[in-house]
């Protein structure tokens, strides 16, 4: 605690200023027309302003006020541009409910997940079926599987391709030609698959077996997978639609977080803020308190030097400046003139 130091400093003061007293006593001073006691209590007048000056260091209160504004500034400045974001989010929000919001596309989502799904199954199982095929050029099962994976992920892409050319015609002859063409390009794939898978089952078991059953089960898995895509794959525009209102999606949930931290920015601003005034008011009135009792001190102590001076005069006289008020302390807060 500040107080019990500047306690035993005012006693030291105290007892100082009887020994002055005595002294300007036994020298006649101050004389009885002397008008100024400034230059008498001088040392006193020094000592309570030392004291006030340990005051303000311990406290801060020099400072406190610069700092207060330079906190204030700052913290309105951060309030500012957290508004200004907030009302941002809150725009995008309400101009995002003008445009109808985020449309639900959770039929397009089924539709689409179900029809890759079924379709993707069918051509892995297709996989395994042309490995056998490629082994007729070595017996590496890992390069003859990488050829049949490949190919298979190629027929996976037509069988989807092909259906939407065909939904963008609008003459009926026109999608049958189209269809007809897609098949019968993936028509001679399969006859030359089905060839080598012959030729392979020929060398390894003597059998002969027609490549046309192969040809056949293969155009069978893919004529189911396009139907598949034609009647379960939505239209490309309700698929980027779908991908649109996804980044809706992420967007409006990142504005929310975001409106979350700004808005718990903003709280511990307002906090902040609160804390910083009540330091202030804690501060300055500690500062308040100690000032006034520095003053009580310092006019108990130019009483004790008036005091002590007139008992160990030998004159008897009174000087005028005894009767005058003690020149004033220069405080911060407390104001003796105001109290």
């Amino acid at each position: 605690m500040l107080l019990p130091q500047l306690t035993r400093t005012h006693q030291m003061i105290l007892a100082n200023a009887r020994t002055t007293a005595g002294r300007f006593a036994e020298l006649g001073k101050p004389d009885k027309n002397e008008k100024h006691l400034l230059p008498y209590i001088h040392q006193i007048h020094s000592a309570y302003s030392s004291l006030l000056a340990t005051v303000h260091t311990n406290l801060g209160t020099t400072t406190t006020h610069q700092i207060g504004k330079i906190n204030h500034q700052i913290t309105t400045a951060n309030k500012k541009r957290l508004q200004k974001d907030l009302r941002q989010l809150q725009e995008a929000g309400r101009q995002e409910k003008l445009d109808g919001g985020v449309p639900d596309y959770t039929e397009v989502k089924i539709r689409l997940v179900f029809a890759l799904l079924l379709s993707g199954l069918l051509h892995i199982g297709e996989t395994f079926f042309n490995i056998s095929a490629f082994q007729v050029f070595g017996d590496m099962w890992l390069a003859s599987a990488a050829l049949a994976f490949a190919l298979s992920i190629a027929l996976f892409c037509w069988s989807h391709a092909l259906p939407v050319f065909v939904k963008r015609e609008v003459e009926k002859r026109r999608k049958i030609l189209i269809a007809v063409g897609g098949i019968s390009i993936v028509t001679v794939i399969f006859t030359v698959l089905g060839l080598l898978r012959s030729q392979m089952l020929a060398l390894h078991t003597e059998q002969s077996v027609s490549a046309v059953y192969f040809v056949l089960l293969n155009l069978f898995v893919f004529i189911a997978s396009a139907v598949v895509s034609y009647f379960l794959l939505p239209e490309w525009e309700a698929i980027k639609a779908l991908i649109q209102s996804r980044k809706k999606q992420r967007q409006q949930k990142q504005r929310q977080q975001t409106h979350k931290v700004l808005t718990q920015q903003e709280k511990h601003l307002h906090t902040q803020a609160e804390q910083h005034v009540k330091n202030r008011i804690l501060n300055i009135g500690q500062a308040y308190d100690l000032e006034r009792q520095i003053h009580l001190w310092y006019r108990e102590a130019v009483g004790v030097f008036i005091q002590e001076n007139l008992i160990r005069r030998s004159d008897g006289i009174t000087p005028k400046c005894f009767a005058n008020e003690a020149p004033p302390l220069k405080g911060i807060y407390y104001l003796p003139e105001q109290n």
